[in-house]
């Protein structure tokens, strides 16, 4: 079937990006000029980034302040690591007597009394005077700790806690990352506000994923070959590369690293022109934890590429298509970063019986989806949870729609993330927003793989960060956090400055408010461009 006629036959589908990249060099480059721009490399990360954003109100350019490099604050990182639960051997005791001599005594009361099947030194420490005991695996920990606790000869018995250093990950732009640690740090010469990020730190120590947990990209394509993507890219093991076999029998020739619904081939990435959407968002969810560029929120992960855009837009029958596909090679979770304003019930049944759990992105036409729906953040489905995107300061964005419908918020505010040819930029949108989410999901789904994807999303939702900028804006009124979710404990609330009018000049503010004004961009010798347009055939990006 020729593109043409694709196109006709379905609904297209927009990627939600704002539309200003920033590459490594600071540089802003836009459509097909970007492939050219991210040749650059070499970036030293304290250097200085000039930038223009465009206002996706008015699409006014407007300059950018400098970005500042900001060290990362340590004493907050060790504060979360001190809330975590410690991690405790499973049949190791440690165990200071009053008097060494009494040990053998001790131990054959533990045996008589509690019939353990082991109670072995393991260890003496000699200038502490510790014994590690060792313990059979079937024995009850608790048990025997109780009955140590309450001897008369022991004067303290504990488990044999696990230890971890108060560690920052080390990834060279890690600092850059607010929405995974904000310590205060200016971006775009925002300054934000501590602990306003989705308090994975901590969770870290938790969870990191786990191989088992695959996460569709269900995007444009992915650059399979960047240095902090291709560690976690998925690996069809029953496939044979290049061969043009379809090996395991699926339909799908040489589908190796997941497929080009787009293009019908086996090709993910076709060019950074065309996939750098993509791999961005693969990059939020499952950048490798190494000592180059970012960190991914769940980098333990495997990310299976669905390449079913590209450039901007898609075909609904591509969607499904590849929804079936990732359905049948064991995906647990989808990142739908695109949408549209029109319903579609193809779409709806396609993520409704797939089995999968998907995180959707708001919207950017920063309006109440009450009043403009958009899909498939809007549908109603028990296994599909929307997301809309916060700043540095907590405040929802102004491009970010919003509304009842909309589940819950998370930071998409100048994101840094991987770019093709091993390239990293900023980007906002709700398009970054969500694969936190779904990164956060597959770090709650591995830790807890007898979960369902409704039971994970229930965490997702009952453990946000309420937050008074968010009340009214999104259905729980908060901010996704992991370690809360990852616990189901809900933190507490948080309330966060709002600016105020300032008089200054001994006139009624409230005066100064009321005064009518033409707001309008005519009479403000500004021409007018939507975000989006509406055709026959679909929504199309403007």
């Amino acid at each position: 079937m020729s593109k043409q006629k694709r196109v006709i036959s379905s609904i297209l589908l927009t990627a939600f990006m704002a539309t200003t990249v920033f590459s490594m060099t600071g540089q802003v480059v836009y459509g097909k000029d970007l492939t050219s721009e991210l040749q650059q490399k070499d970036v030293n990360i304290s250097q200085s980034m000039k930038a223009i954003t465009e206002d996706v109100n008015s699409n006014e350019i407007v300059p950018a302040e400098i970005i500042e490099a900001s060290k990362i604050n340590t004493d907050k990182v060790s504060s979360a690591n001190k809330s975590k639960k410690l991690v405790e051997s499973k049949n190791e005791i440690l165990v200071k007597y009053k008097s060494k001599s009494k040990a053998n005594i001790v131990k054959e009361k533990i045996l008589k009394n509690k019939q353990v099947s082991k109670f072995e030194v393991k260890n003496s420490n000699k200038k502490f005077q510790i014994d590690t005991i060792e313990i059979g695996e079937s024995d009850n920990m608790k048990d025997v700790l109780e009955e140590l606790q309450k001897n008369a000869d022991v004067l303290y018995a504990q488990p044999n806690y696990e230890l971890n250093l108060f560690d920052v990950p080390g990834d060279s732009r890690f600092n850059e990352q607010w929405n995974l640690l904000n310590d205060g740090q200016a971006i775009c010469g925002q300054t934000g506000i501590e602990g306003v990020d989705i308090n994975v730190l901590p969770a870290w120590d938790i969870a990191a994923g786990g191989e088992t947990v695959v996460i569709g990209i269900l995007d444009s394509g992915v650059d399979t070959e960047h240095l902090d993507l291709n560690g976690n890219i998925y690996v069809n093991e029953n496939e044979v590369p290049g061969d043009m076999i379809d090996n395991d029998g699926n339909g799908y020739i040489d589908d190796v690293n997941g497929w080009n619904f787009y293009d019908n081939n086996a090709n993910v990435f076709t060019g950074a022109e065309f996939d750098s959407h993509g791999t961005h968002v693969a990059g939020i969810v499952a950048a490798v934890a190494n000592e180059t560029g970012i960190r991914g929120v769940a980098s333990n992960v495997k990310i299976l590429p669905l390449k079913f855009i590209n450039g901007n837009s898609g075909t609904t029958e591509d969607a499904l298509n590849a929804i079936e596909y990732a359905s049948m090679m064991g995906v647990k979770i989808i990142n739908a970063s695109f949408g549209s304003t029109q319903y579609n019930p193809a779409l709806e049944q396609a993520m409704n019986e797939s089995g999968i759990l998907f995180v959707t992105a708001a919207g950017n036409i920063g309006v109440d989806c009450s009043n403009v729906s958009i899909y498939p953040a809007c549908f109603e489905i028990p296994t599909s949870i929307s997301v809309a995107a916060t700043d540095n300061r907590g405040n929802l964005a102004s491009f970010s729609s919003y509304g009842s419908s909309i589940d819950v918020a998370c930071p998409g505010v100048n994101i840094l993330s991987t770019l093709p040819n091993d390239q990293y930029g900023l980007l906002s949108g709700t398009s970054m927003a969500a694969p936190q989410v779904a990164g956060i999901a597959a770090l709650i789904m591995g830790q807890n793989p007898e979960l369902t994807s409704e039971e994970i999303i229930a965490r997702l939702k009952n453990n946000v960060v309420k937050s008074n900028k968010l009340e009214g804006k999104v259905n729980t009124s908060g901010r996704v956090d992991a370690l809360a979710a990852l616990n189901n404990v809900a933190p507490t609330y948080e309330v966060l400055p709002i600016p105020t009018a300032i008089n200054t000049n001994g006139k009624s503010v409230e005066n100064d408010i009321n005064i009518l004004s033409d707001n309008s961009a005519a009479s403000n010798g500004k021409i007018t461009k939507p975000t989006v347009s509406d055709s026959v055939y679909g929504i199309s990006k403007a």
